[in-house]
């Protein structure tokens, strides 16, 4: 009976993975509609989907409740990710649209507990397993979809010919293989270096190219580049510093030229030097933030009201914008500066046990917080996944973080 307890938790963790990576349901129930298709994507009708939230919730909580000693010991150890997603919650009470606001927080809390039994459940040698799953899963229906089906796999219109496999999106299948290629980059550094690690690498970049998601490719060689880097944090300290300093201002001057001929390199590449109208969208953001700067809009309302602020922007802008594409400012516009900086001392504070963590074990499977961290920062230069509902993103940080809390005996014997 044991077994097949295991094996139903095994299934419901890829399963949901799956799901919270915004993979295949969405796409499918939009019938393949495309970015310029605003009615079919407005009229589409998500309540499955939603469903399939709810039960996950439920599923997480009843499975939370049934190692409820263990989850409480976790939350007294770390009570800032608490207090950030009480703080979501709470923002009801200034919040634009009340109502929004409420649900999106239900969302919130739900994801956050799943977050929290992925991470109570698993080690981190263990999510990465079920994540390299997950994604070699979505992985094979990407291609199947866009070979097969490309009225769903391949997009039309705005950006025809760019490839979005199970998801909505090139962006999203962009961002999602940029994720699925560092997993297995860590799997294979950690002599896990198996066939199928090696095949789920290699079409992790395919899928990536074909998906022509500019930010994406370059947020993946930004990685494999920190993945290199990383090494150098078990040097001994005389050593390490000298090296971290000279990466460091490697790092600045390149960054200076970047910043210097950004709108040469761009136009070069064919690019728009705007980032698609997304500096004019930051601009129009942040005179916004500053009317409300300490406690926002309430989470997830900004967005969602279509009659006031945002409904300006998206008539400046002339297209339907769901969020900032910046997962900083987004997070500014609905929890202020005060829930900004209660997320920020939560990602240092998970920051700062990685570095240790990483310095003090041999194993390479240690080198994937701080390597998942720096993605996240990523993700939010061009994209919203900071404390964000149903997102995969926020489920893997807050993994993460209370996996050291969970499974220090693990973390102890890959030390020695």
């Amino acid at each position: 009976m044991k077994d097949y307890f295991i094996l139903f938790e095994k299934f419901f963790t890829i399963f949901s993975i799956t799901i919270f990576s915004d993979g295949l349901f969405r796409l499918v129930l939009s019938g393949g509609a495309n970015e310029g298709d605003l009615g079919v994507i407005k009229h589409t009708d998500y309540s499955i989907l939603l469903l399939i939230y709810k039960l996950i919730y439920i599923t997480t909580l009843i499975l939370l409740i049934l190692r409820w000693k263990k989850i409480l010991h976790i939350l007294s150890k770390d009570k800032i990710i608490s207090l950030a997603i009480i703080f979501a919650a709470t923002s009801v009470f200034w919040s634009f649209d009340p109502q929004i606001t409420f649900t999106r927080s239900i969302a919130l809390v739900g994801t956050s507990l799943f977050g929290l039994y992925f991470g109570s459940r698993y080690s981190l040698e263990e999510q990465l397993h079920n994540l390299s799953i997950a994604f070699g899963i979505a992985i094979a229906l990407s291609f199947i979809t866009s070979i097969l089906l490309p009225k769903y796999g391949i997009m039309s219109g705005i950006h025809a010919g760019s490839w979005r496999g199970i998801y909505i999106h090139k962006n999203i299948l962009g961002k999602m293989m940029a994720l699925s290629s560092s997993i297995f980059l860590v799997r294979l550094h950690s002599n896990k270096s198996t066939i199928l690690n090696r095949l789920g690498l290699s079409l992790s970049v395919v899928l990536l190219v074909l998906s022509k998601s500019s930010s994406a490719i370059g947020t993946f060689i930004v990685l494999f580049t920190i993945f290199l880097v990383l090494g150098v944090f078990r040097w001994k300290y005389e050593l390490m510093i000298p090296a971290l300093l000279s990466i460091l201002l490697i790092g600045i001057s390149g960054l200076f030229f970047l910043t210097e001929h950004m709108d040469t390199l761009l136009i070069s590449a064919g690019k728009d030097p705007t980032l698609t109208g997304r500096t004019e969208l930051w601009l129009w953001a942040l005179s916004d933030i500053w009317e409300r700067p300490w406690l926002g809009y309430g989470y997830g309302a900004f967005w969602e009201d279509f009659s006031s602020k945002s409904a300006l922007i998206r008539y400046a802008a002339g297209w339907h914008i769901p969020h900032a594409h910046n997962g900083l400012l987004d997070l500014l516009l609905d929890l202020g500066f005060l829930g900004l900086f209660i997320l920020i001392l939560s990602i240092i504070r998970t920051a700062i046990k990685s570095f240790f963590l990483l310095r003090n074990t041999t194993s390479s499977i240690y080198i994937w917080p701080l390597l998942f961290i720096s993605n996240m920062i990523l993700a939010n230069t061009t994209e919203s996944t900071l404390m964000v509902r149903n997102d995969l993103f926020w489920i893997i940080f807050l993994a993460i973080s209370f996996s050291m809390i969970s499974h220090p005996k693990t973390i102890q014997a890959a030390s020695t």
